[in-house]
């Protein structure tokens, strides 16, 4: 009876594994999907809600995490994003979440930042320091923020507060009109430059810069040069008599 008792024992001991392999349910396999990672940066997610653009390219990935498996898609330059929150990713740096189980690294995002001051209404601040952008503001609340173009050093973006001058849907602008010729450093000839928004006396605007996609970065004549989307939105929203605060 004892050895009976003991193969049956050992039995059990060895028969042990067989039951998963009859059917019954297994461990879970690793999550390679980035799972864990989600749930980890639920963990240390702070608000932001704010609008912001890409700078340079930038991967979207299904979690903020490098790895193949997350990778979504590549945005580009200037593109618009809108930041839910913050959080800390697999690597220990801090990512955005843009959206359902959509992550960038924050580094590559730029956000505006706290301005000098607030004003009443419809507003915009222009932060000049790089990558430059211009942020609409409804009293203390930003709406929307792009990349501009902004002056070089020669010729730089005045600072300080404006107020939208005049406004052209569509025009040529011609440097000689301001008495500086075509062929000297600071003179241009420009046909169908669109939304075109003054605020200067001397002709600094913003407007539609078609010549260029540097945005962010130096290469006017001290305008606020914008995608085609970005001005026609600036646009629609401001008016004759809308606040600028430039600053950097």
């Amino acid at each position: 009876m004892r050895g009976r008792v003991l193969v049956l024992l050992l039995g059990l001991l060895i028969a042990l594994p067989v039951p998963r392999a009859m059917g019954q349910d297994s461990p879970a396999a690793p999550d390679d999907g980035g799972g864990a990672d989600v749930g980890e940066a639920a963990d240390s997610a702070q608000p932001v809600q704010l609008p912001g653009r890409v700078v340079g390219d930038l991967n979207l990935r299904s979690a903020p995490a490098v790895r193949a498996d997350t990778l979504i898609r590549t945005l580009h330059h200037n593109e618009a994003v809108w930041v839910a929150e913050s959080v800390v990713g697999e690597d220990g740096d801090a990512w955005y979440r843009m959206g359902d189980q959509e992550y960038v690294h924050a580094a590559e995002v730029r956000l505006p930042q706290p301005p000098p001051q607030t004003f009443p209404g419809r507003w915009i601040d222009v932060d000049l320091d790089e990558p430059a952008s211009l942020t609409a503001y409804e009293d203390d609340q930003p709406v929307y923020s792009a990349l501009a173009i902004k002056g070089r050093a020669l010729s730089e973006t005045p600072a300080g507060q404006y107020h939208i001058r005049r406004r052209v849907e569509d025009e040529t602008m011609d440097s000689e009109t301001l008495g500086i010729p075509h062929d000297d450093p600071h003179g241009y000839y420009l046909e169908h430059v669109l939304y075109t928004q003054y605020f200067t006396d001397d002709g600094a605007s913003i407007h539609y810069n078609y010549w260029s996609s540097d945005f962010g970065y130096p290469g006017s004549h001290g305008c606020l040069g914008l995608s085609e989307e970005d001005a026609a939105w600036f646009w629609n929203w401001a008016d004759t008599g809308t606040l600028l605060n430039i600053h950097g």
